[in-house]
């Protein structure tokens, strides 16, 4: 029984990842969590207005 299980994993080969996978995958995480934040941003300060003396005015 032992010795199926080592001839088992001695079979089994390691798979190899392409490392541009992983750059992409990567790369994917970043744009998603920066499209994430600029959309939350942009959605808080849907009610503000700009005003010319440099302050801000929030509609009532």
């Amino acid at each position: 029984m032992l010795n199926k299980t080592f001839i088992t994993l001695a079979s089994m080969k390691k798979k190899k990842t392409n490392p541009w996978t992983i750059v992409g995958i990567i790369i994917a995480i970043i744009l998603l969590i920066y499209w994430l934040l600029a959309a939350t941003v942009l959605e808080e300060d849907e009610n503000v207005i700009p005003i010319l003396d440099g302050k801000e005015q929030a509609i009532p």
